[in-house]
C-alpha cells in the first residue's frame, strides 16, 4: 500500500503558522502580523491544489489505501479515504468562496 500523500507535506494551519512566527512583530513590538489576506488566499487555493493532486491517482486506481488490524487481512478503504479528501477539498472551497464575497 502507499503512503497518504496529505501527510506528507504541511497542512494550511502550520504553513500559516509558520510564515507567522517567521513574521517580524507587530508595530507595537508584541505578537505577530496575520498573513494578509491575499497571502491567506493564495495558500489556501494551493492547499486545494495540492489535495486534489493528491486525489487523482486514488481516483484513477494507480494507488490504494488500506488499513489492517492486528494480523488480519488488508482492507481496501479506497473509496473511504476518496470521499474524506473529497469533503476536505469542498470544505476548503466553501472557505474560499465565503472570503472572496
Amino acid at each position: 500500500m502507499s503512503k497518504d500523500p496529505t501527510r506528507e507535506s504541511y497542512s494550511l494551519r502550520d504553513a500559516v503558522l509558520e510564515k507567522m512566527r517567521a513574521t517580524p512583530p507587530g508595530p507595537n513590538g508584541q505578537g505577530v502580523m496575520m498573513p494578509s489576506k491575499s497571502e491567506f488566499v493564495e495558500g489556501l487555493t494551493q492547499e486545494i491544489a495540492r489535495l486534489k493532486d493528491a486525489l487523482k491517482p486514488f481516483e484513477s486506481g494507480e494507488m490504494q489505501m488500506a488499513e489492517r488490524h492486528e494480523r488480519g487481512p488488508w482492507i481496501d478503504t479506497t473509496p473511504k479515504y476518496i470521499e474524506e479528501l473529497k469533503h476536505i477539498i469542498a470544505v476548503n472551497e466553501a472557505i474560499l468562496a465565503r472570503i472572496e464575497r
